[in-house]
C-alpha cells in the first residue's frame, strides 16, 4: 500500500514538472508582436530575413540581406516610397542620408565597411521606424550584399 502510493506521488510530482516546464518554454519561446497591426516591409529578393520583438523595449525588428552594393538607391526608395506613402515623415533633420565609409569615418578604402541610417516618424502615432544598410565588401564568398535593418520603436 505504501509503494503504490509513493508511486502516484512520484508520477503526480513529475506530471507537475513536467507541466511548470512546458508553460515556461511556450511562454519564453513566443515573444508576441508589440505593433501587430504594423508590417515592415522586405524590399524584393531579401533573404536570410529573420523577426525580433521586444515586447518590452517596445519595437520590432526585421533583418534580412540583398544582393546589392552602395548606394543601394533601389532599397531606399523602396522605404521611402512606401513610408511616405502610408503617412510617415522621413526626418532628415535627425537622420543625414550618405554613406559613411568605415566606423571611424577618415578611410576611403574599397572595402571598408559602408553604413547608412535613415528614419520616419509618423505625425500622429509615438512611432518611428529606423532603417540601417550596412555593406561589408570584405565578407566573403559573397561581396556585393547589403545588410538591412529596419525597425519600428517607439519614439
Amino acid at each position: 500500500m505504501k509503494k503504490i502510493k509513493l508511486k502516484s506521488v512520484f508520477t503526480g510530482m513529475l506530471i507537475l514538472l513536467g507541466g511548470i516546464h512546458l508553460t515556461y518554454s511556450i511562454s519564453v519561446g513566443s515573444t508576441p508582436d508589440p505593433y501587430p497591426a504594423f508590417d515592415i516591409p522586405i524590399y524584393q529578393g531579401g533573404y536570410n530575413i529573420t523577426k525580433n520583438f521586444n515586447p518590452a523595449g517596445g519595437s520590432k525588428t526585421v533583418n534580412y540581406s540583398v544582393q546589392s552594393k552602395p548606394p543601394a538607391a533601389e532599397i531606399i526608395e523602396f522605404y521611402d516610397s512606401y513610408f511616405n506613402g502610408a503617412g510617415w515623415i522621413s526626418s532628415f533633420e535627425i537622420c543625414q542620408r550618405h554613406w559613411d565609409d568605415s566606423a571611424d569615418g577618415k578611410s576611403k578604402d574599397a572595402f571598408t565597411l559602408k553604413q547608412m541610417y535613415a528614419s520616419w516618424e509618423h505625425p500622429e502615432l509615438d512611432l518611428k521606424i529606423v532603417l540601417w544598410l550596412k555593406h561589408d565588401p570584405t565578407e566573403i564568398p559573397v561581396r556585393d550584399v547589403v545588410k538591412v535593418e529596419c525597425r519600428l520603436q517607439k519614439k
